[in-house]
């Protein structure tokens, strides 16, 4: 029989409860805050809910957990008030409750946990402990529905259909995508108050309240009686074990010793740990497969690193992997809402992109940025943001001088952020942070402060020696590992760059390095001048692939009390990126000149084969006719590249002149 301390499973659903079938430890469950609509089980499980949902095959051949019947464990009492038409009658019904609870069962309501659900009414935790505990038990749904029938006789708003096995309950702090307000905890007083336009008000961003520690209260006795004179009312069925010992049929054998296969190796199974527990598995398919192809099924699942987004991907794109089909069927694919952390311009879980010529404040509005993220004040045009951690890679401006009291100026909460610039190497010295081989540095760092943000500025500082940022193929493996980085953490990734000096005026072409780095983005920023106002500076939108472009912002740089340099946002501007850039300057360099710069900066670790400088400067923007002027006028050599054993030359290759 199983103990209390057994039931620690619980299944969760993203982004809406048609995407459930996610078993996992509680303690191991965070929902991600990239995502609205978070739910986990009401109830809590053992390891036989995850068993069960590896065998059992749903719909599409997923896993699921439908037609699960083993036992569950309740941690608190569930209520849930709801009125679509009428909210507020919802909340009063609540509130009246809530105050008969204290006058008729001594409940007090300190000890409640109570939310606005985020649409329709309220939501009510009421702690096992009050009621003496909850036992594990296979009908515990039915006892929970006894017991708020009897606390809520005539409740008309009160929701029963929740009172339910299997049921999924909102996560706190999640956004209701339809209602666009978040699931909030609400203080008894400000449910008596009845007031819906201070909740929705409050309701419009993530609220954090510290709660008493359940085992601060003693039971109830009231409750207690009450729990046991429910308890009698329902017929508890013998605790069993759960059915996952049925046999599987042929047709099903595949994928279902496939998809096992693959939880295994997300918890880090080795191959042979795999192959092992699949051979005892297929003992129950109906008949057997051969063990050449269980150890074929668990060598092909092995291949995948514990962490490969394959692994997640649900058990017909395993079954591909270990039977050679190729592709996947949109229908397989789950849509999923694009979620903000800057509303329009920073989407989270993907890669963004800032531009601008040196001395702008490109570097100062990324801390303003994260200053408003660490302390949740907001973005800079009003939109709201919850408050995160964020990861800071800077190798151009000192973190005494300049970085820290940026952040103070700004309002940042220092304590929510962490600067990543070095680490130590295996001599125990400093070395700067190298993209892409120290990105489990920077996952280990937003895990520190559960960062919302990273920011890497500027990019080319943090390149390893080996990436050319000029060729297209060393970018994208770069920013593949960063975008990962984004994708599984959920975290923004903002890399800065300065600008070339080639002086066009399309700015997805004026970003230093291949145009590699701008297309692997999902959006792009652009830092410049005003033209009518040099002491203003414009911030727009170069690239935009998952929204509208948002209205550019005006900004201006001042020195704050503590003398650093603070930000301050102006307002709107119509000015667009190409017309930045469009906008000319004294000290705007020829064509030419900005064809050297390029060339000088490809070479500077040796030659390069012509046809590489060719495809660099295409990517840069830079004809291969005004490379040539350049060339000439830096006096880069040409040198003949022959083969041994070949006649004749095989190509040309650049450098830079010696001295």
């Amino acid at each position: 029989m199983s103990g209390p301390e057994d039931f620690v499973f619980v299944e969760t659903a993203r982004g809406g409860t048609d995407k459930r079938n996610w078993v996992r430890k509680l303690d191991e469950y965070r929902p991600p805050a990239y995502m609205a609509d978070c739910f986990v089980s009401m109830l809590r499980f053992t390891e036989d809910l995850l068993n069960y949902s590896q065998i059992n095959t749903g719909h599409r051949g997923r896993p699921s957990v439908a037609g699960y019947r083993g036992p569950a464990l309740a941690e608190f009492m569930p209520f849930d008030f709801d009125c679509k038409k009428d909210p507020a009658k919802a909340v009063a019904e609540a509130a009246q409750l809530v105050r008969e609870w204290e006058e008729r069962w001594d409940l007090p309501p300190t000890a409640l946990r109570i939310y606005w659900s985020g649409m329709k009414g309220i939501s009510i935790e009421v702690p096992a402990v009050l009621f003496g505990g909850f036992e594990p038990a296979n009908d515990i749904a039915d006892k929970l529905k006894a017991i708020a029938e009897a606390m809520a006789p005539n409740a008309e708003t009160l929701d029963t259909s929740i009172y339910q096995l299997l049921r999924l309950w909102r996560v706190p702090n999640t956004e209701h995508s339809k209602s666009l307000m978040f699931k909030i905890p609400l203080t008894p007083e400000e449910l008596f108050a009845e007031d819906m336009t201070m909740i929705k008000t409050l309701a419009r961003r993530p609220r954090h309240l510290d709660y008493p520690d359940a085992s601060e209260f003693d039971s109830v006795p009231a409750l207690v009686e009450l729990k046991e004179s429910a308890s009698a009312k329902t017929q508890d069925r013998e605790i069993a074990e759960p059915q996952i010992s049925q046999r599987i049929p042929e047709g099903n054998r595949n994928t279902t010793l496939t998809s096992l296969a693959g939880s295994m190796r997300r918890r880090g199974m080795s191959e042979d740990e795999i192959a092992a527990a699949l051979l005892k598995v297929n003992e129950r398919c109906d008949p057997p497969l051969d063990d050449a192809e269980v150890r074929k099924i668990a060598k092909s699942i092995a291949r995948y690193e514990p962490r490969d987004d394959a692994l997640r991907s649900g058990r017909q794109h395993l079954q591909r992997s270990a039977t050679g089909e190729v592709g996947i069927l949109l229908s397989e694919v789950q849509p999923e809402r694009v979620v903000w952390l800057w509303t329009g311009r920073i989407p989270k879980g993907k890669l963004s992109v800032l531009d601008g010529d040196p001395g702008l404040g490109k570097s100062a509005a990324t801390v303003d940025i994260a200053a408003r993220l660490s302390s949740g004040l907001g973005m800079p045009d009003g939109s709201p943001c919850e408050a995160a951690g964020v990861v800071v890679c800077s190798a151009e401006d000192g973190l005494a001088d300049t970085v820290r009291p940026r952040l103070d100026a700004a309002g940042g909460d220092p304590e929510r952020v962490v600067s990543l610039a070095t680490i130590p190497d295996e001599e125990g010295l400093e070395r700067p942070i190298s993209v892409p081989e120290d990105v489990p540095a920077i996952r280990r760092a937003i895990e520190r402060v559960d960062a919302g943000l990273v920011i890497i500025d500027p990019i080319m500082a943090f390149l390893s020696g080996g990436t050319d940022s000029y060729r297209d193929q060393d970018v994208r493996r770069t920013l593949a590992a960063l975008s990962a980085l984004a994708e599984e953490t959920g975290a923004a990734v903002v890399i800065v760059r300065h600008l070339n000096k080639s002086g066009g005026k399309n700015p997805i072409y004026r970003g230093g390095g291949s145009i590699g780095i701008i297309g692997a983005a999902r959006s792009g920023m652009l830092v410049a001048k005003h033209p009518e106002d040099e002491d203003l500076r414009v911030l727009s939108m170069a690239k935009s692939n998952l929204a509208a472009p948002a209205p550019s912002l005006i900004f201006t740089l001042e020195e704050a009390q503590n003398s650093a340099v603070r930000v301050e946002w102006l307002g709107e501007s119509e000015l667009s990126a190409a017309e930045l850039l469009g906008t000319p300057s004294d000290d705007q360099p020829s064509a030419v000149e900005a064809a050297g710069e390029f060339l000088r900066t490809l070479l500077a670790d040796g030659p390069v084969a012509q046809r590489d400088v060719k495809a660099a400067a295409r990517e840069a923007g830079i004809s291969m006719a005004t490379a040539k002027k350049a060339k000439k006028e830096l006096g880069v050599d040409s040198t003949a590249v022959r083969e041994e054993g070949k006649r004749g030359v095989q190509g040309w290759s650049w450098s830079l002149p010696e001295g």
